[in-house]
């Protein structure tokens, strides 16, 4: 089980991970934070200040119980360690929360601008094309030809910040699948033919041209709106009679009933 320790860790982690991106905190979070860290690795004991305070003159009232607490065990340590965070994480937390949803949308811009390029190569050319047939295509689509490999790997690279950037903002992620939903609108796309794109590692582009053939929206949506999307359940094998007894054939659940009538 998670101690407070871990879960003020993974918050600093979280919380890094998005002002890495580009994300803010507040100047309260980074006092808070940077007074923990000081706690968990100081520059000087309190055996050293007090030799220090008894050589060059000061106060050592203070400093001698404080040196001879730091002789405690590793246990003592870590629980009062624990002590500490089960204050500290809350107060982290609550800082972190006040720049959360703006460094959200933060995110989300620079991945949609991101996304919007994508789009825009991809529409301009086909990003599999052969390089020895784009030869005699005009500087745009050449151009296009090259940058989308560029803006999708880009998106790749902007997914974790993203999702981690939802979930300090109080959306509810779960597992990775959160990365499609956050990332892309599949409207009434077959739901199958969806998660095969965006599992895909063909293409220069990826998932993200795979995706854009289908008609699926890229981009990310505003945390309102953010909804999961399920994985497809699995296919069905049902059996019909034919000449010769019963024959079985598969069947999609996530078809239409127009297209199990054809089955």
């Amino acid at each position: 089980m998670a101690t407070m320790i871990d879960l003020t860790h993974a918050l600093i982690a979280d919380v890094k991970t998005v002002t890495d991106a580009g994300g803010t905190t507040t100047t309260d979070y980074e006092q808070i934070r940077t007074r923990w860290a000081a706690l968990l690795n100081p520059e000087t004991n309190a055996a050293q200040r007090l030799a220090a305070a008894i050589i060059e003159g000061g106060e050592t009232d203070l400093l001698y119980p404080l040196a001879l607490a730091e002789q405690a065990g590793p246990q003592t340590v870590g629980d009062v360690r624990n002590k500490v965070a089960e204050q500290v994480y809350p107060a982290l937390r609550n800082e972190a929360s006040k720049t959360a949803r703006a460094n959200y949308d933060t995110l989300r811009d620079k991945f949609n601008e991101t996304a919007a390029n994508l789009v825009e190569a991809i529409t301009a050319v086909d990003p599999d094309a052969r390089a020895e047939d784009l030869m005699t295509a005009p500087a745009k689509a050449r151009q296009a030809w090259a940058d989308a490999p560029i803006h999708a790997a880009e998106l790749n690279a902007q997914l974790n910040a993203l999702k981690v950037a939802a979930k300090l903002a109080g959306a509810t992620i779960g597992t990775n699948d959160a990365y499609l939903a956050l990332s892309t609108d599949p409207g009434n796309t077959h739901r199958r033919r969806v998660w095969e794109a965006w599992e895909t590692t063909e293409g220069r582009a990826g998932r993200w041209a795979a995706l854009h053939k289908l008609g699926v929206k890229i981009g990310a949506p505003d945390l309102d709106n953010y909804k999961p999307y399920r994985r497809p359940v699995e296919l069905e094998t049902r059996y019909k009679t034919g000449l010769h007894g019963h024959v079985p054939y598969i069947v999609d659940p996530e078809d239409t009933p127009t297209q199990h009538a054809a089955s």
